[in-house]
């Protein structure tokens, strides 16, 4: 009997025992509470979408042939036919009286992006002119340089003739960074309206007004050469 009464107050305890602690366990689940959400946020990427292509690249500053005609100024042609021609070679060549532009650069594209445009010579080596380089280069139709003979110019003053002539492209959006040597076009521009159609480098080798004779010591050795080759890009800026 002793051990059934000890049975029953065990079991009473437990029960006793296991309301208080459903009685807490609900004081701490049961509580004030609120919440909201945030407005959900999507967003894509700018879009750069930027496309720079050489104009003119069927016409090359230098040629295996030059028109006949006024050796003052005979440029680079694809004509094979002696009469129309005078200046004929298998491989690219420049003579006293000769000339030619190097293509531009166009652009397309409507970057959501400031970007920044450079127009850079990437390469310039002269080899073989000794004491006597009568090439000039000139951009856009501004002056004529080296202004000298007795060298070729440094890629560097080529480069800054490039830059002269740059920095007077306009346009809405379109702007010359001068401390960068850049054009900057805000974004939104269309690419296509920055016109660099004017802007090729041009070089020339004058027929009259020259040294003859050193002329001449060029073209017996046949050797001399010039290697000239533009580069240009567009650069996302902050």
């Amino acid at each position: 009997m002793k051990k059934k009464n000890r049975a029953l107050r065990l079991a009473g305890l437990l029960l006793v025992l296991a309301l208080i602690t459903t009685t807490f366990s609900s004081g701490t689940l049961a509580k004030y509470t609120t919440s909201t959400d945030g407005t959900s946020q999507t967003a894509r990427v700018a879009k750069f979408g930027v496309t720079i292509t050489e104009q003119d690249t069927d016409s090359t500053p230098f040629g295996t042939a030059y028109v006949k005609g006024d050796l003052a100024s005979s440029v680079v042609t694809t004509s094979t036919t002696d009469s129309e021609i005078s200046v004929k070679s298998t491989a690219n060549v420049v003579a006293p009286g000769t000339k030619g532009t190097f293509a531009s650069f166009t652009f397309t594209g409507k970057p959501e992006v400031d970007v920044a445009i450079k127009v850079t010579v990437k390469a310039f080596t002269a080899t073989g002119f000794t004491d006597y380089f009568p090439i000039k280069f000139s951009v856009n139709g501004g002056t004529a340089f080296p202004s000298a003979t007795t060298s070729a110019p440094a890629l560097a003053d080529i480069q800054a003739g490039l830059d002269t002539a740059l920095a007077n492209v306009r346009g809405t959006g379109i702007s010359w960074d001068g401390t960068n040597k850049q054009l900057v076009v805000e974004a939104g521009t269309d690419l296509s309206d920055v016109d660099l159609s004017n802007y090729g480098l041009a070089w020339s080798w004058a027929f009259e007004g020259n040294d003859d004779s050193k002329d001449t010591v060029l073209g017996n050795a046949g050797t001399a050469s010039i290697t000239i080759q533009l580069s240009a890009s567009v650069t996302q800026i902050d």
